[in-house]
């Protein structure tokens, strides 16, 4: 197999950028908004890109397209989002199945504290926070608060100071 069968041009340019915009010194909003040249579906609105990564935040880089942020997000510092995982007892046993991918919602005026991981096939619904340190593994329904190892339900958020949409 060919270097160029197994990484194409646009996947090479993809994970240069994912590789490089967690590292540069910059504006989140920024980040936020350069975040579609790596492939990321993002949904701009909100004021100046509406927005935010932070520094150190690390999107998946085998399947970017499956990750899809609506306008103004939160994403605070070294949160990792993933796409993929391998399922170790299904790839000793040689079985096809092995490889799992699903994609990875964050709806609108959400929050996401520092340090989180995001696993795959998973929704946040919008205005929900997700407390630093977390593991998400389940969806999270709208206008709650959730957070720990793994991620559970802490309460829920009054709904009439909230922003619509």
């Amino acid at each position: 197999m060919k270097f160029s069968e197994l990484y194409p041009l646009k996947r090479i340019i993809r994970m240069f950028w994912l590789k490089l915009l967690p590292v540069l010194p910059m504006r989140g909003t920024l980040r936020f908004r350069l975040m579609r040249f790596a492939g990321v579906d993002v949904t701009l609105g909100g004021g100046w890109g509406g927005g935010f990564i932070g520094h150190g935040t690390k999107l998946d880089s085998l399947y970017p397209e499956d990750i899809h942020l609506e306008k103004c997000v939160r994403i605070n510092m070294d949160c990792v989002i993933m796409t993929h995982h391998l399922r170790p007892n299904n790839f000793c046993n040689g079985d096809k199945d092995w490889f799992r991918r699903g994609g990875v919602t964050i709806k609108h005026h959400s929050f996401i504290g520092a340090r989180t991981i995001i696993c795959n096939s998973v929704t946040i619904g919008p205005n929900s926070i997700v407390g630093a340190g977390s593991v998400v593994t389940k969806d999270i329904p709208e206008g709650e608060v959730w957070g720990g190892n793994p991620c559970v339900f802490i309460r829920k958020r009054n709904l009439d100071e909230l922003p619509k949409e």
